[in-house]
C-alpha cells in the first residue's frame, strides 16, 4: 500500500522516471545501499526523544529506533559508503543514547562531522522549530572531531551563509505572518474555523492565538489537525469584519525580535469571553503552513488525502529553508 507521504512526494516530483519506494529502513540490506548514493539524508522518528508533555522518552529502547539502528549496522559493513550524510531530529535527540551510538558509528566508519541547533527564526521565518542537525563527510578531516568534541554545537547559520545577522550574534527580524496568510472567502474558511462550542471551553483562552501582523508562532506538529493545544501549533485570529488583513489586534503579542521559544504569544489571558472572536479564529491552512515551512508554492496534496493527514505530513516534515542552508554547507566542496 502506498503511504500518503509517498503518494504526495510522487505527485509533486518533476523528475521523469523518478520513483518513490516504500520500505521499512530496517529491512534494507547492505547490497541495497552499497554504493547506491553519494548522499544520505536521514530524519529518524522523533518520538523516542521528544520532550513534549506525556512523551515516554524511551530513547534507545523505543522500537521506532529500529530504522536508524539498522542503518548504522549497514553503514559499518558496506564497502562504498556515502560521501555525505545529513541527519535531522528534535532538540531532545541531543544527549540521547542513540546519538552516542551514531557518534561511535561515524568514528568507526571514518567520518568527520559538524553539529547545529537551528530554528527557522534565525532565517527570518516566523516559527519556532529548533532542530538538531549533524552533517558528516567520509574520509575527510574537514571537521576535526574527537571524543571531547561530541555534542559541541553551532547555533549560528552554517559557514558562508552567516551573513544573515547570525555572524555577529544578532537575530534577524522575522517576516510578519501576513506574508504567508491567505485571504480566504467565507465559505473557504469553514474547514479551519474553531466552533463556538470550542471557544466556550475554559481552556480556549489558553490556546496560542496570533494575528497576521505578528511575527512568531509555536512549532507546528503532526497533531495540529486533531489537537487544540499550543504545543501542536498556533491558531490564527483573523481581522474583524471590514478590517484589513493586518489590523487585527493581538494582546501579549511578541515583538519581531522576541524569538525565544518561551515568548510565543498565548493570547487571551484577560479575554475570558472567547466567543467575542467567533468566526475569526482558525487553523492555518496547509498551504499557509507549507509556505512557512519553505516548500515550493506549487506543491499540492493529492485530492484523496484528508485534511488531518495533510497537517500530519507537514508536521512530520522539515523546514526546507533551514535544511537547504545546512545542506549547502555540507555540499560546499561541489557547489563552489
Amino acid at each position: 500500500k502506498t503511504s500518503k507521504a509517498s503518494k504526495t512526494s510522487s505527485s509533486n516530483t518533476p523528475i521523469p522516471k523518478f520513483s518513490v519506494t516504500t520500505k521499512l529502513v530496517e529491512q534494507l540490506k547492505p547490497a541495497d545501499l552499497d554504493g547506491a548514493a553519494d548522499l544520505w539524508t536521514l530524519s529518524p522518528p522523533c518520538q523516542p526523544f521528544t520532550t513534549t508533555k506525556g512523551a515516554k522518552q524511551l530513547d534507545a529502547d523505543d522500537k521506532r529506533n529500529a530504522g536508524i539502528k539498522g542503518l548504522m549496522n549497514v553503514l559499518k559493513v558496506i564497502h562504498q559508503k556515502p560521501k555525505w550524510i545529513l541527519l535531522e531530529n528534535v532538540k531532545g535527540f541531543v544527549g540521547s543514547q542513540v546519538l552516542s551510538m551514531w557518534y561511535d558509528t561515524l568514528v568507526q566508519c571514518g567520518y568527520s562531522w559538524k553539529e547545529y541547533l537551528l530554528s527557522p527564526t534565525q532565517v527570518g521565518v516566523p516559527n519556532h522549530r529548533t532542530r538538531y542537525y549533524i552533517i558528516c563527510e567520509h574520509n575527510s578531516k574537514r571537521w576535526n572531531n574527537s571524543s571531547s568534541e561530541k555534542g559541541t554545537f553551532s547555533t549560528g547559520l552554517p559557514g558562508i551563509l552567516e551573513g544573515n545577522g547570525a555572524a555577529d550574534g544578532s537575530v534577524p527580524t522575522c517576516q510578519p505572518l501576513s506574508t504567508y496568510v491567505q485571504c480566504l472567502k467565507v465559505d473557504d474558511r469553514q474547514p479551519y474555523l474553531l466552533s463556538d462550542d470550542t471557544l466556550r471551553k475554559d481552556w480556549a483562552k489558553e490556546l496560542s492565538f496570533v494575528t497576521p501582523e505578528d511575527s512568531i508562532t509555536y512549532c507546528f506538529t503532526a497533531a495540529y489537525g486533531r489537537i487544540l493545544h499550543k504545543a501542536s501549533g498556533s491558531l490564527l485570529l483573523m481581522p474583524a469584519k471590514n478590517s484589513s488583513l493586518t489590523t487585527a489586534t493581538s494582546t501579549n503579542s511578541p515583538s519581531p525580535s522576541a524569538v525565544t521559544e518561551s515568548s510565543t504569544s498565548t493570547r487571551g489571558s484577560e479575554d475570558n469571553n472567547m466567543l467575542r472572536y467567533a468566526g475569526r479564529v482558525r487553523r492555518f491552512t496547509p498551504k499557509e503552513l507549507l509556505s512557512i515551512f519553505g516548500f515550493p508554492s506549487d506543491l499540492t496534496f493529492p485530492n484523496d488525502i484528508p485534511l488531518e493527514h495533510q497537517y500530519k505530513l507537514i508536521g512530520n516534515s522539515v523546514n526546507v529553508t533551514v535544511v537547504s542552508r545546512v545542506a549547502t554547507e555540507l555540499l560546499l566542496t561541489i557547489i563552489l
